[in-house]
């Protein structure tokens, strides 16, 4: 027989996997929108979009890798936050699973952008992005 959650337990994960799919939007969308405008001012969106698309690549944007390295952490803290929720782990663990999954957030963003800045083959409108 499992314990019944406590409030902190109830509380604690919810909150930990909002804050976990936060990170990720966040993160997805700064890959993806606010580096390209960083690296090319005075171009839209749009315009650099139409650039990356004239090179010859199955993955243009790198959408397939971010969303793989990005969408892993919210997953398991949605994971993380039924089992706090239903009791079968004390809040004190979800607490250190969720803040472990915020740290881990780094890596998985720097794993998910590398695709974007380190390529070879990119048209010569496009600069070279700092690895």
């Amino acid at each position: 027989m499992t314990p019944s959650p406590s409030l902190a337990g109830r509380l604690i994960g919810p909150i930990g996997a909002a804050a976990v799919l936060a990170y990720a939007v966040f993160a997805a969308v700064q890959i993806q929108v606010l580096n390209p405008l960083a690296t090319m001012p005075g171009y839209t969106l749009q315009e650099i979009h139409a650039a990356v698309v004239q090179r010859e690549s199955a993955d243009t944007m790198g959408w397939g890798l971010m969303s793989v390295a990005l969408v892993i952490g919210p997953v398991i803290g949605l994971i993380v936050a039924a089992l706090g929720v239903r009791g079968q782990l004390h809040a004190g663990t979800v607490l250190m699973i969720m803040l472990g999954l915020l740290s881990l957030g780094s890596p998985g963003y720097l794993a998910s952008m590398f695709h974007r800045g380190c390529e070879r083959g990119r048209p010569a409108s496009l600069p070279v992005f700092s690895c």
